[in-house]
């Protein structure tokens, strides 16, 4: 099997930034963006990635469509359970479907939806796609890392490379993704949260200070619930990601952060909220991620009065 059609849903800053790659390889009948009627109009008096205005080929959830051969869902987490049902005649008995959402939780979500079978493991990581309105700017794409849960690459992770590789997106295959699950998760509740709390950009984080300080300790917050979950995590993955925080523009916002600006919620209870029922579980002291639950629930509590 090779993909042939694909459909997206979910035009954040990560899925026009991936729709607009694939448009330069796929032909018009190939990839297919799903979205309600209003969205629709919205997208088509003009979205915008990189400067360069997109026509993409819109549908409706309810048209009646040939399943695809690949479902990308690049919401967030609150719009998951609607993307399942935009998503419903797009997915059939070959489709493969890869989540592009943050946390530990969507996948687990489309496996009931749509069979385990149909589902790939995936994190998106290393981008710095931003959304203003309807225009959409990036500097790194990142890469996808994806996979089965605790295996090598099966036939259908190759199908999935040879996919990318032909419409140049750049990605990874690692042997174990719950792993790689975990690891991005501590990533989010590290930088996504520290961004929002201490109103920075990356450049705040990748320099000497309180807002980096409390990152790294949030994300070892997280390593350890990861470790009592029996997920093989270490600080080596801290390490890793703090590299990779090096690379992004300076001046560019992590997605919780652009939420705030624009008084949008974020995921903060897919974050520390996560974090903070994990830790009751295990009885695991969580200060970091508890403060920034608060501080993150403070601001927003303060949108509706503006």
């Amino acid at each position: 099997m090779e993909i042939q059609t694909v459909s997206v849903i979910g035009m954040g800053a990560l899925g026009a930034m991936f729709a607009a790659q694939m448009q330069k390889h796929l032909s018009s009948d190939q990839l297919r963006i799903v979205a309600d009627k209003e969205r629709i109009k919205r997208y088509e008096e003009g979205l915008y990635v990189n400067g360069e205005v997109c026509h993409f080929a819109y549908f409706t959830p309810e048209q009646e469509v040939i399943p695809a051969d690949l479902v990308i869902i690049a919401v967030k987490h609150s719009g998951l359970k609607a993307a399942v049902k935009s998503a419903k005649k797009h997915v059939g008995k070959k489709t493969m479907v890869l989540s592009l959402l943050n946390g530990i939780l969507s996948e687990q979500m489309l496996a009931e939806a749509f069979g385990k079978e149909k589902v790939i493991c995936c994190v998106a990581q290393g981008m710095d796609a931003r959304r203003s309105q309807n225009r959409i700017d990036y500097e790194n794409m990142g890469l996808l890392s994806f996979g089965e849960e605790k295996q090598p690459p099966t036939e259908r992770v190759k199908t999935l490379t040879r996919f990318f590789d032909k419409v140049e997106i750049a990605y990874e295959t690692p042997e174990n993704m719950l792993v790689k699950i975990w690891s991005k998760f501590m990533l989010n509740c590290g930088v996504n949260q520290a961004a929002m709390v201490f109103d920075t950009n990356y450049g705040g984080l990748q320099k000497a200070g309180s807002a980096r300080e409390a990152m790294i300790k949030a994300m070892k917050e997280v390593l350890q619930l990861a470790q009592a979950e029996g997920i093989a995590l270490d600080e080596t993955e801290i390490t890793y990601w703090l590299d990779v925080l090096a690379t992004l523009s300076a001046e560019s916002f992590p997605s919780m952060k652009q939420d705030a600006d624009a008084k949008r919620y974020s995921e903060v209870t897919l974050f520390s909220g996560t974090v903070l029922r994990l830790a009751e579980k295990h009885e695991i002291e969580v200060p970091v991620n508890y403060a920034f639950y608060q501080k993150i629930k403070e601001i927003e509590s303060k949108y509706e009065e503006v």
